[in-house]
C-alpha cells in the first residue's frame, strides 16, 4: 500500500527520475550547441488568428455565410461575382 507520499509512489512505477549533476550543456560539443540554436531560431511561435462566426461559432466563413455569398453574389471584399 502507499502512502501518498509523492516520492513513495514516483519510486515505485519502476521508473525513478533522477536530477543531473551537471547542466546538459556541459555535456555536449560545439557543433552540438550550433544545431541547437539554429533549431531554437526556425522553430519560433507563432501567433494564429481564426475568425468564428459571430452567429454559430464555426470557423468563419461558415456553411450559412457560404450560402448567403452564393444566393446574394455579394461577397465581403463588396465585389459581386457572377
Amino acid at each position: 500500500m502507499h502512502s501518498g507520499d509523492p516520492v513513495e509512489r514516483r519510486m515505485s512505477s519502476g521508473r525513478i527520475r533522477r536530477e543531473l549533476a551537471v547542466p546538459l550543456a556541459s555535456m555536449v560539443s560545439a557543433n552540438d550547441i550550433e544545431d541547437a540554436r539554429s533549431i531554437l531560431a526556425v522553430h519560433q511561435p507563432r501567433t494564429v488568428v481564426r475568425r468564428i462566426c459571430a452567429g454559430c461559432g464555426q470557423p468563419w466563413p461558415c456553411v450559412d455565410v457560404l450560402y448567403g455569398w452564393a444566393v446574394t453574389g455579394v461577397f465581403p471584399n463588396g465585389r459581386n461575382e457572377g
